[in-house]
């Protein structure tokens, strides 16, 4: 739930007609917190049989769905011929693979004097070296993102 209607909220929930997976997850849930929190989860039960929580993923998804072929469209006119990429499925970030080897500290570097942040791939390819990076678009207005890819396709 916490993706879905706050980030704090610390509220899961399993289906099942398993009994026995259903008993033991409780168990193991035991575990980690004895007592839950029952008024949050009440209220959480209400916004699911009231309809809200759907009606807010539905509206969610369209709102996303939208800017994810507005930076789309955006990567299409300004690095097609200097980078690949897959519009993605999920989640809220393109991967990009530019044509030609890069170093992406000095690209980082160089768009940081425009105020631009990247985050390199070193801080999430585990000490591999790879040529991808990941461009996220979900906090960003379209033009902030055209500004950004304007200025990355110049470094490429």
């Amino acid at each position: 739930m916490s993706k879905v209607v706050a980030p704090a909220l610390r509220i899961g929930y399993r289906a099942s007609n398993n009994r026995s997976l259903i008993n033991s997850t409780g168990s193991l849930r035991k575990i980690i917190d004895v007592q839950g929190d029952s008024i949050m989860e009440q209220a959480v039960l209400q916004l699911i049989k009231d309809g809200t929580v759907k009606r807010h993923i539905k509206k969610a998804t369209n709102h996303y769905k939208l800017k994810r072929d507005v930076a789309a469209a955006i990567l299409d006119k300004h690095l097609a011929d200097k980078a690949i990429y897959n519009i993605p499925e999920g989640g809220l970030a393109f991967w990009v693979v530019p044509n030609k080897p890069t170093d992406w500290l000095q690209v980082s570097d160089k768009l940081q004097h425009k105020d631009i942040k990247i985050i390199s791939p070193e801080t999430y390819s585990f000490n591999q070296t790879v040529n991808d990076i990941r461009l996220g678009y979900g906090s960003l207005t379209g033009k902030e993102f055209e500004e950004g890819i304007i200025a990355l396709s110049k470094l490429l």
